[in-house]
């Protein structure tokens, strides 16, 4: 019997160191396909974001080049401001010069109108008083007419 354990011992050990023996060889492949796994998902990823990277840059550019466009739009903008706000002076100038010039025009021209008015305002007043003297005149004239009339039928 001990002839039979000892085979059995063996024979134990011998199917141990197999399984040892199996058992690295199990481990060593499954870290191998891990190893290949994440080394895929990393190399996946680094061109994943080399994708963004480069799209991200693409963007950006594209965004410089608006940008570019919008500065030099608003600098034509800021010109034509400058020009308007200058023209908007320029006309103010002239205006007051044209105000300046026609009062300066008129001015003879409305101290005469206001003399004149003044004029017709006291002709106004002095109306009833000149009726009355032209009414006295004409009763005159009648009156020598009417001797006139009388002298010449005699």
């Amino acid at each position: 019997m001990e002839n039979e354990n000892t085979g059995n011992k063996e024979l134990l050990q011998t199917i141990q160191q197999m399984l040892k023996t199996e058992l690295t060889d199990v481990k060593i492949d499954m870290f191998q396909m891990l190893k290949t796994e994440i080394n895929g998902l990393r190399t996946e990823l680094k061109d994943e974001i080399q994708g963004v990277r480069t799209e991200l840059t693409g963007e950006i550019q594209g965004v410089k080049t608006e940008l570019t466009g919008v500065k030099a739009d608003v600098k034509d903008i800021k010109k034509r401001l400058a020009t308007v706000e200058n023209d908007v002076v320029k006309i103010k100038n002239e205006v007051t010069k044209t105000n300046l010039t026609i009062e300066n025009d008129m001015r003879p021209t409305l101290n005469l109108l206001a003399e004149a008015h003044k004029s017709h305002v006291e002709k106004m007043k002095n109306l009833p008083e000149d009726i009355e003297d032209m009414k006295e005149k004409l009763s005159f004239i009648n009156f020598q007419q009417i001797v006139m009339a009388k002298d010449l039928y005699k």
